[in-house]
């Protein structure tokens, strides 16, 4: 049901209920696992989707000369991405 979930919400079909992920700040994962005994929250919620990081890219690529004035102290990642 999990996949089929997934997989209705990304074929824009309205599923039984939305697919759910969130993270937990360090302070929030070791009340987690002081209150449930498990190590794991991801399962332990049941999740849909899983996180799965992405290593740096290799190229580096200047994206700050394509964007037009920032914020300041905003930085932007390898990706492209704007963070303040």
């Amino acid at each position: 049901m999990k996949r089929e979930r997934v997989l209705r919400t990304l074929r824009r079909e309205v599923p039984d209920r939305v697919p759910r992920y969130f993270e937990l700040c360090p302070s929030q994962l070791e009340k987690f696992k002081r209150k449930t005994n498990k190590q794991d929250y991801e399962e332990y919620f049941a999740f849909e989707v899983r996180f799965i990081p992405i290593k740096p890219t290799k190229i580096k690529t200047d994206f700050k000369r394509s964007l037009d004035e920032l914020p300041p102290r905003t930085w932007v990642d390898e990706w492209g991405g704007g963070w303040t």
